[in-house]
């Protein structure tokens, strides 16, 4: 899971995996915004939309980890069927 995850980050941009790492790290979104020069809302908002942006990368990964399951039982069952 954790290897899913940094691959999910690595697809972010460079801000966002930033403000990734910050949040983190436990930094607080005040030091978040300082760092990035926006403001805290801003950084708040980011975050949220990061978070979804993750939840959506990561879910598109579990259903193409779904697809290739079912596409190699697939190629086993017709291996099986030729012998």
């Amino acid at each position: 899971r954790i290897k899913l995850m940094y691959q999910a980050v690595y697809q972010l941009n460079d801000i966002e995996k930033a403000l990734v790492f910050m949040y983190l790290e436990d930094k607080d979104y005040t030091e978040i915004a300082e760092t990035l020069g926006i403001s805290e809302v801003n950084a708040r908002v980011k975050m949220n939309r990061i978070k979804g942006k993750l939840k959506k990368i990561l879910k598109e990964k579990e259903i193409q980890r779904k697809l290739q399951l079912c596409r190699e039982k697939d190629v086993l069952y017709l291996f099986e069927q030729m012998w």
